[in-house]
């Protein structure tokens, strides 16, 4: 009887540990890396949303300096006209007035124009880059990555100073197989032409 309760207590003992921990392992975590890595200025340049809507404001852009160089032709032809009077009559000052006013009134407006394509360029950009940023939570929640840093993927081109420099600011030096940006550049495009889901 002594050593049967003996052998139980022993086999109690070696089994409680096993038993204590099945729950751990019941449910593993999702596989995947903690650390990824994206490239911000890959994905803007290749983001097919951004870029119809950046093609848009460079369109803005090209057709107010076209207006800006009619604006200069028209105030070419008034100071040429202008010489036809004789300086301190009244033409020649009414003239001289009015092509004053009319430059100064080309310039605001051109001022407010350039502001608002400017701004416009800004808002796309954050509205993109707010974007951009729900894909990786969405990406990283999936695969269970707790950290996404930004890099530069470019490899250095010796014959360009630019490229040196960003290259030798990169924070990355080397990595393997941790880049996250072709995933979440197609997840990007595939809402943004009305598909849905994370890449597989």
């Amino acid at each position: 009887m002594t050593r049967t309760m003996l052998a139980c207590s022993l086999l109690f003992l070696f089994t409680a540990p096993a038993f204590a921990q099945a729950p751990a392992t019941a449910n593993p975590a999702p596989a995947g890396t903690q650390i990824a890595l994206i490239d911000m200025g890959h994905i803007f340049k290749n983001h097919a949303a951004y870029n119809v809507k950046r093609d848009a404001i460079k369109a803005k852009g090209k057709l107010l300096t076209d207006a800006v160089a009619q604006q200069r032709q028209q105030l070419t032809a008034g100071n040429e006209k202008l010489k036809q009077f004789q300086a301190g009559s009244l033409e020649y000052k009414q003239l001289e007035a009015q092509l004053t006013q009319q430059a100064s009134d080309f310039q605001v407006q051109n001022e407010l124009k350039r502001r608002e394509l400017m701004l416009e360029e800004v808002r796309i950009s954050y509205e993109t880059y707010q974007e951009v940023q729900a894909a990786v939570e969405k990406f990283a929640v999936q695969y269970n990555i707790q950290l996404v840093i930004r890099y530069d993927r470019d490899k250095m081109d010796p014959t360009d100073p630019e490229s040196i420099r960003r290259g030798v600011l990169n924070p990355v030096i080397q990595h393997a197989g941790l880049d996250i940006t072709d995933h979440v550049l197609k997840l990007c495009n595939q809402v943004a032409s009305g598909g849905g889901g994370l890449p597989r």
